[in-house]
């Protein structure tokens, strides 16, 4: 299972959540479904990961940036600049409950409710 996340500027924050592995063709759409949706310019920071540096991902970052959506690379090999990995380390060790590691059920269904409640219940500042 695989989860892909997005921070605005309002850190406005949203998820994908998907049973199989992310490919390119995954985040495709889900850049996709965020492009339809944006009110504003809005960019989206990625890691130099194989499946954002793909031909097909490539050829649709001019058809994102004319609708707002700008794509920003991370230099390569920075995890410190990465704050996904940061949201992520907060989560495994300090949002889920040692319950949720029962099963794989359990797991998704106490990870969809962090999820869920992120900027609410969960807050996390990147500094």
């Amino acid at each position: 299972m695989s989860w892909d996340l997005c921070f605005d500027r309002c850190q406005r924050f949203e998820s994908f959540v998907f049973e199989d592995s992310t490919d390119s063709n995954v985040v495709i759409w889900c850049l996709d479904n965020i492009a339809q949706r944006i009110e504003r310019e809005t960019v989206i920071v990625l890691d130099n990961s194989p499946i954002h540096r793909s031909e097909e991902f490539t050829e649709k970052i001019q058809e994102w940036a004319k609708l707002g959506l700008k794509i920003y690379f991370l230099p390569a090999y920075c995890p410190s600049l990465n704050k996904i990995e940061m949201l992520w380390e907060k989560i495994k060790y300090d949002w889920l409950s040692w319950e949720a590691y029962s099963s794989y059920k359990n797991l998704c269904e106490e990870l969809d409710k962090v999820l869920s409640q992120i900027g609410s219940k969960y807050l996390i500042t990147f500094s």
